[in-house]
């Protein structure tokens, strides 16, 4: 099962031993989805942050409504206040194939090289796009709807499956999420 950095919710590295604290009911869904995955033998949830790449419908994940946005003219809100760890989705995609194809049981985190802020990542790729945008920045406080903080996946086990992807910060290798079967996103 691929669940999510939402089942923690405060300022915090984590690990696949610290204990869940949602603020969201996202956050409670999936922590309760993880539950229920436990029960089975030899079951394995995933956790991972935030991924980087092309939605079926390009308007959804940070990526695509990013440019969505920009490319209307319609207003961007960033939370400055939340830092990620975030990786190509490319990559993720591979290290859950590797993951769910091991003898590897039990919680398991995907960690990124670094976490970095919602707005660093929007000015990324804003670059990658090719285009420049104004847009506002708020507080999570100042937002209706609950936000993480700043959420850093680490792994306590050690090997080549749990070593930190690469963070989108730290450059594309090819970055496939930009050219795809979906279409070309820049």
């Amino acid at each position: 099962y691929v669940s999510s950095d939402h089942v923690f919710g405060g300022d915090g590295v984590y690990d696949e031993a610290s204990s869940p604290c949602p603020i969201s009911v996202y956050g409670g869904t999936r922590l309760e989805a993880e539950g229920l995955v436990l029960t089975r033998p030899a079951s394995l949830v995933i956790r991972v942050g935030l991924p980087i790449g092309p939605s079926p419908n390009g308007r959804t994940g940070h990526q695509d409504w990013l440019r969505y946005r920009i490319q209307r003219n319609l207003p961007v809100t960033i939370v400055h206040d939340e830092y990620r760890s975030v990786v190509w989705a490319s990559d993720l995609a591979l290290r859950v194939m590797r993951l769910a194809t091991s003898i590897e049981n039990g919680i398991r985190h995907v960690a990124a090289s670094r976490v970095i802020s919602r707005v660093d990542l929007a000015n990324y790729l804003l670059t990658r796009f090719g285009q420049s945008a104004n847009y506002s920045c708020e507080s999570r406080y100042e937002r209706t709807a609950p936000h993480l903080g700043r959420v850093e996946l680490r792994s306590r086990f050690k090997g080549e499956l749990f070593q930190p992807l690469r963070s989108v910060l730290d450059g594309p290798r090819g970055a496939p999420e930009f050219d795809t079967d979906l279409g070309n996103t820049v």
